[in-house]
């Protein structure tokens, strides 16, 4: 798909706790941040509709027994410590948040029935459902999540969402510093949970979507079982499905929890996760009737006739490269414009990575909200920013990213804060005409890790400004050479050899064989440095590298997670950018009195990030996955988790 930055879907987007029609492997001109896979969309309409309300009319017919295969990824089922995909989409069936997520990715009741925000920001009041119940019948209350809260914040036990989550609520920092101390929460009676922040967030009730914000019963997660979220005996839990069978290594097994508060929507009986094989042998399972459901095995190019048991969604996930902006010449942003404007990202998603990913000109692609009810970031990014910039000949209505028009960068100033800088991975245009033949790659092996140093920060609204005033000639070839001669480095003369730094998997190395070539057109020497990825992560952080490949996967729908990532502050901003402009304007989203004021400020950074060539957007990417076509009511989330409970055969 070539007009929007997002994959297409094929059929009208319907209900149920953030889920959409289905999405075979072509295109239309949607984009959602989850998926609900299926045939009969009225009958899919008519019975998800009511499937997160108190009713509690009779389940879809058919009532399912599910096999599945999404990989091997297995250590945890503790809310606040599971870090795969896998184990997430375990969690949202076991366990259910106070708000889930509806067609927009927004928040919208689950355990919590109701929900306000003061008029000043600072305090969130959830009202829970009447009898609420664990699933071994005994009751769960407002305290329940104060407790489990607590336990996500506590110091001597890590949370890798501690942070991102709870960072803003009353009394977080002071808990990192004695574990004893508790977060600002109360619960006036047993139905009420009263949340105190430290300074407005109005994305705080979308993060309460996030497993990691589960309630786990006190009892079960002090019972001193090391694995008591994987035993039979002391997995409590809230949600749709509970435990009945692990087998490690091979299978896990849920069954439909009676207790849950909508029972009575709940299709599936039960719901196995296969453990072992890969995808080959997976496939190979799926073909054979073994497998309902199989994460990959996808013809991503087997052209017009797509088969119907072939499906894609969309990831909030981003691909980009970092540039280490302390070395020279990469300090200045005209050289980092003229390395993104030189690339032909509809090449590399369709070609390169042989169609698994969609072109990205900005770094907020798909399955992030705006300000108004049901708007998409990206879309909102696409009309008030990129859309005059669109490169000439394209059939994209996105634009070349690095340069956005003059109108948009005007405001930026109004949010502007303090000229103090401090020093600084997830839990992380289009070249028209001829296209480079691709060389192959010079793989360095694993080499010495070290500790990089932080850097003052630059002015990039300075050094860039004679950049964006510069008049660029109609091709992007020759915008970026003009670039480059504008910065004093004409035909790449002057700037010292590219270290391009991947790990060892996926498309990574084809990718750099790409840049490699392309930038090899701007007379830019690129050499690649392929290392495992024990070794990629520490080597990035310590800024052994010129370029190096980023990515990111969303589970908030809330851009200031990517975005904040080039703070100038920020521990993992491994490219050392610096950007007085961008830290107000981050600031000044964390402290906004409204959404609309929120959402701008995040808009105006995400602009100049892309301005100053801090990051070369690459690609969005997307899941692919073979689905028996018969089966109906599947949900796939924009953070790679998957949704089976009201999955049902007719």
């Amino acid at each position: 798909m070539k007009k929007k930055l997002w994959i297409a879907l094929a059929a009208a987007l319907v209900f149920c706790a953030g889920c959409h029609g289905r999405a075979p492997l072509e295109e239309t001109e949607t984009g959602q941040e989850e998926i609900q896979t299926g045939q009969e969309e009225m009958a899919q309409e008519e019975s998800a509709e009511d499937s997160q309300d108190d009713s509690q009319e009779t389940a879809p017919p058919g009532e399912a027994d599910l096999t599945v295969w999404l990989g091997n990824d297995l250590k945890s089922l503790d809310p606040a410590q599971a870090l795969y995909d896998m184990e997430k989409t375990m969690l949202r069936h076991e366990y259910e948040t106070l708000l889930v997520r509806n067609e927009d990715g927004e928040a919208k009741p689950g355990q919590a029935e109701s929900w306000e925000v003061s008029e000043d920001g600072l305090t969130v009041t959830f009202h829970l459902r009447d009898d609420l119940k664990w699933s071994d019948g005994s009751s769960l209350t407002a305290d329940d999540f104060i407790y489990s809260w607590n336990r996500l914040a506590d110091p001597t036990a890590p949370s890798p969402y501690a942070e991102d989550l709870l960072g803003g609520v009353k009394g977080f920092s002071e808990k990192q510093e004695d574990e004893n101390k508790s977060l600002a929460l109360s619960a006036p009676d047993a139905q009420t949970l009263v949340v105190t922040l430290t300074a407005p967030d109005y994305s705080f009730p979308e993060r309460c979507t996030v497993p990691a914000m589960s309630p786990v019963k006190k009892e079960v997660a002090e019972s001193g079982e090391d694995d008591w979220h994987l035993s039979l005996e002391t997995a409590v839990c809230n949600g749709a499905m509970v435990l009945s069978e692990y087998a490690s290594g091979d299978h896990i097994t849920f069954v439909k929890n009676e207790n849950y508060w909508n029972a009575g929507q709940v299709s599936l009986n039960s719901l196995t996760f296969l453990l072992n094989g890969d995808e080959e042998e997976n496939l190979a399972r799926y073909q054979e009737g073994q497998l309902d459901l199989l994460l990959g095995g996808v013809d991503w190019q087997g052209g017009e006739e797509i088969p119907a048991d072939q499906f894609s969604a969309p990831l909030a996930a981003s691909s980009y490269v970092i540039i280490n902006t302390e070395i020279e010449p990469f300090q200045d942003p005209r050289v980092r414009q003229a390395m993104s404007l030189v690339l032909d990202r509809e090449y590399i998603a369709d070609v390169v990575m042989e169609g698994s990913a969609e072109p990205a000109w900005t770094l907020i692609g798909s399955g992030y909200s705006d300000a108004e009810e049901g708007s998409s970031f990206a879309e909102v990014s696409l009309e008030t920013y990129f859309l005059d910039a669109v490169p000439s000949g394209s059939d994209s209505e996105q634009s070349s990213g690095s340069v956005p028009d003059s109108e948009s960068a005007q405001s930026s100033e109004s949010f502007s804060g303090s000229d103090s800088v401090e020093d600084t991975e997830p839990a992380s245009d289009t070249a028209e005409g001829e296209t480079a033949e691709l060389p192959g790659g010079v793989s360095e092996g694993e080499g010495k890790g070290g500790e990089g140093e932080g850097g003052e920060a630059e002015d990039s609204e300075t050094e860039g400004s004679e950049a964006e005033d510069l008049q660029l000639a109609d091709d992007p070839l020759s915008q970026a050479q003009a670039l480059l001669a504008e910065a004093g480095y004409p035909d790449g003369q002057g700037i010292p050899e590219i270290e391009y730094l991947i790990n060892d998997n996926g498309y990574h190395l084809d990718l750099a064989e790409y840049l490699q070539s392309a930038w090899g057109s701007l007379g830019l020497s690129v050499k690649i440095r392929e290392v495992t990825w024990h070794y990629f992560t520490p080597y990035r952080h310590a800024g052994e590298f010129t370029a190096a490949r980023g990515t990111w996967l969303s589970d908030q729908n809330d851009p200031i997670g990517l975005l904040s990532q080039f703070a100038s502050d920020e521990e993992n901003n491994d490219g050392h950018y610096a950007n007085r402009q961008v830290d107000g304007l981050l600031s000044a989203a964390r402290e906004a009195e409204s959404r609309e004021a929120y959402y701008e400020a995040l808009h105006q950074a995400e602009q100049l990030i892309l301005e100053d060539g801090a990051a070369i957007p690459i690609a969005f990417y997307q899941d692919g996955w073979r689905q028996n076509p018969e089966l109906y009511g599947v949900i796939h989330c924009g953070d790679g988790t998957w949704i089976f409970s009201y999955s049902y055969y007719l």
